[in-house]
């Protein structure tokens, strides 16, 4: 890649995380500590982009390739994927992470500043930091007021998280999610939400971005076809329509009943 290719690359990356600061802080209301965040997920970025770089890691994409795309579009998705590494990995100086193929032990510094951040009072950092350990009544409420308060906040980045601590519970079942635990879905699902409702998700951003580091798909112009090539066109078509449905029920202010237990759910905390 040429010099004058790395400069642009950089350009872009600084005026991206600029637009970035701004939309946060349209969105967080009172929160404080988004300037942490986004520090943290750069960061985050490094590592992933670091990993995608491992000879073992590339192996493993162009057999990706070979198995899930025709040979014409072999190509652009290379040069896609090159980007999107160039592109993540300015500014990483100095970081300590330690990046294996199939692992990433982040930098202490970087975990800190995610925990600082939370305790700035930063809603995605809370999340991020709050997964569900505990399946009492008070705890399942707790997590299920705090969802409700991200989606009412509009805050576009931690609303792109909110699938996480669901999937990552004893049953999602009991935030309202049709998902068997640690099933990703949900987690695909609440990041398209983010995207409909605004966070920017086309080429070039972090979360399309930060998907190509993980998968592949590199080449699609947003989050969703990424999604659809790299898992096909069922599973795409059943969290569309949950991502549709939820879409349509927040735009329309309709909070009651959200995250409420399905029917079928036995467990604590239901109401």
């Amino acid at each position: 890649m040429t010099l004058s290719r790395l400069l642009l690359l950089a350009a872009t990356v600084v005026l991206s995380l600029l637009a970035g600061g701004v939309r946060a802080a349209d969105t967080t209301g009172s929160d404080n500590g988004r300037d942490l965040v986004l520090r943290y997920l750069q960061q985050i970025d490094c590592a992933y982009a670091a990993r995608a770089a491992l000879p073992e890691n590339n192996a493993r994409f162009e057999t990706s390739l070979r198995e899930h795309m025709p040979p014409a579009q072999h190509a652009a998705e290379r040069a896609a994927r090159q980007e999107v590494v160039a592109r993540r990995s300015i500014g990483c100086e100095g970081l300590a992470h330690q990046v294996r193929d199939v692992s990433v032990q982040f930098d202490a510094r970087t975990v800190a500043l995610q925990k600082q951040a939370a305790l700035a009072g930063d809603r995605y950092a809370r999340l991020n930091g709050n997964l569900p350990t505990a399946d009492d009544p008070a705890a399942v409420a707790r997590m299920r007021m705090q969802l409700r308060e991200i989606v009412q906040s509009g805050d576009l980045l931690a609303i792109s998280e909110i699938g996480r601590p669901i999937a990552l519970s004893r049953d999602p079942g009991l935030y309202g999610s049709a998902t068997r635990a640690g099933d990703g879905a949900v987690i695909d699902t609440w990041m398209l939400v983010a995207c409909d409702l605004g966070l920017e998700c086309g080429s070039g951003s972090r979360p399309l971005d930060r998907w190509c580091l993980k998968m592949w798909g590199c080449a699609q112009t947003d989050l969703a076809g990424a999604i659809r090539a790299v898992h096909g066109q069922a599973y795409f078509l059943k969290i569309d329509a949950q991502r549709r449905s939820l879409v349509v029920r927040i735009r329309n202010q309709q909070w009651e009943g959200l995250f409420a237990p399905l029917a079928d759910t036995a467990g604590p905390g239901t109401s």
